[in-house]
């Protein structure tokens, strides 16, 4: 087995605000270069390469960066293969010291991703658990699998991770019905992926009904769940079930309904004692022949403030899209006059309860335009959920949503919303916006940054405070002429 060298450096460009970070040719194939976040506060980066099979034993290697691209700590893990398909990195989580890579295939056949597995790395000692992955609700090793049908290599139809803070993760399991996939149940794994608990089955009307898990938010006392209520393809009910993080022990399963009106939620925190549950409420009584019912009958937002542990309800608040109208242009339904529809995309609770949301405007009419997605918008709301201002952010139009991660500034006095364009278009150019939000007089400023794309595979990703990184991707015959594979330059958010 030959020896694993790194070569890694970092360039530093002085009078220019940037830091470049290379990945070398000679190394194993890059198959992974992700951010990692400690709760909502940037951690830095783990790189991944695969490189060796010996034996139907996938070789792997990784390094853990923290935000400068200093090297924290790497290691090495395997992963026991008995399929055939090419290993590709799904979600990478930090959660206290631990970090979880979730690993799948993707099978040609069936058309999506599936055999998942998954192996914890410790970032204090580079050491990695072996492989492991969930069938029929255990954790198990695959290399303890027996396949029943040969031809057809399966393990299972994939699971979601999700973390629950200092403790550990769950773990969300596919099952089929028909044609449809859905997440079966909860399993909580603790950091040195041992399964601790799974939650209790709830009991449906029929074989022909089931729940749909989704994790929406935990701390180390709860965890709390949405649950979408299924017969056959047709969703019948939205509910909230808490459980006790420690023991799995359900504490509270109520409906999330309204007599009045029809609720989606948007996003949960939990503060101290109570949970916060964001969302838009619609018309109930809604045209049968409408085609359009969650476009046109939105009539606003709410939030719900809930004890959670018990569940109980404690106060009910809504926000009609009609009081933004002394901001802007809006119609009863959340339609922004030359821009389109309101879609919330980050919703923040501040140390002095203020609420936080920043927002995009997307044109349903232009789904295949390349200016389906128009304007930025922030909103602040007092602790009561009061209107108290809303702006808008001239930016560029972009076929996709430009939203992509929200963070809390270094000293805490604000947040930064991040919204990239990475899509080509006639100029060849990407684009970032950041929105930041401070404490101190409630202000949002706007900075924006534009890189021409040329012929290189340019992408912005996630960086620090102030900062972001610009991901310059090299195959094939450039790689090799160039001696590299990949470059990441950490460059500061400045308006150009």
């Amino acid at each position: 087995m030959k020896h694993f060298f790194i070569l890694l450096f970092a360039i530093f460009f002085h009078g220019i605000n940037a830091q470049t970070y290379v990945v070398p040719k000679s190394t194993g194939e890059l198959i992974g270069f992700n951010s990692l976040w400690d709760k909502d506060k940037f951690f830095g980066y783990i790189e991944i390469h695969k490189d060796e099979l010996i034996d139907k034993t996938q070789k792997f290697s990784f390094i853990v960066l923290d935000p400068d691209f200093k090297k924290i700590t790497e290691g090495k893990f395997s992963l026991n293969k008995i399929t055939n398909g090419n290993p590709h990195i799904g979600r990478t989580l930090y959660n206290n010291g631990k970090i979880i890579i979730n690993l799948d295939e993707y099978n040609f056949g069936k058309g999506f991703y599936l055999n998942d597995t998954f192996v914890i790395l410790d970032v204090a000692t580079g050491l990695a658990t072996e492989s492991k992955t969930i069938q029929n609700n255990n954790i198990v090793n695959p290399k303890d699998f027996v396949l029943k049908n040969q031809d057809s290599p399966f393990l299972n139809y994939g699971f979601r991770v999700s973390r629950i803070p200092n403790s550990g993760f769950i773990i969300n399991e596919v099952e089929k019905k028909g044609s449809y996939g859905y997440y079966k149940n909860a399993i909580f794994i603790n950091l040195n992926g041992e399964k601790i608990w799974q939650n209790k089955e709830i009991a449906t009307e029929s074989k022909d009904h089931f729940y749909e898990y989704t994790p929406l938010v935990s701390d180390e006392k709860v965890t709390l769940l949405y649950l979408e209520y299924y017969k056959n393809k047709r969703s019948i009910s939205d509910n909230m079930l808490i459980l006790d993080t420690k023991t799995g022990e359900q504490l509270s399963f109520k409906p999330i309904e309204e007599n009045d009106y029809l609720l989606n939620y948007i996003e949960a925190k939990i503060v101290d004692d109570y949970i916060f549950l964001i969302g838009e409420y619609f018309k109930k009584n809604q045209d049968k022949n409408n085609k359009s019912p969650f476009i046109d009958n939105k009539l606003g937002l709410y939030r719900y403030k809930i004890n959670k542990t018990t569940g109980e309800i404690i106060s009910k608040n809504y926000l009609p899209f009609t009081e933004m109208s002394k901001f802007v242009d809006i119609n009863e339904n959340g339609r922004i006059k030359k821009e389109g529809i309101l879609l919330i995309r980050s919703f923040e609770i501040r140390p002095d309860g203020n609420n936080v949301i920043t927002a995009e405007t997307y044109r349903p009419e232009s789904i295949l335009a390349i200016n389906t997605y128009t304007e930025l918008f922030s909103i602040q709301l007092n602790g009561d959920f009061k209107l108290e201002k809303m702006q808008s952010h001239n930016v560029n139009n972009s076929a996709g949503s430009k939203y992509a991660y929200t963070q809390v500034l270094s000293d805490n006095s604000g947040i930064s919303s991040i919204f990239i364009t990475n899509e080509v278009n006639q100029e060849k150019m990407i684009f970032l916006n950041e929105i930041i939000y401070n404490d101190n007089d409630k202000s949002f400023v706007t900075r924006k940054m534009q890189i021409q794309k040329n012929d290189e595979d340019k992408y912005f990703m996630a960086a620090k405070p102030g900062y972001i990184v610009l991901k310059e991707q090299f195959y094939w015959g450039k790689a090799k002429k160039l001696n590299k594979q990949a470059e990441f330059t950490l460059k500061k958010i400045e308006t150009n």
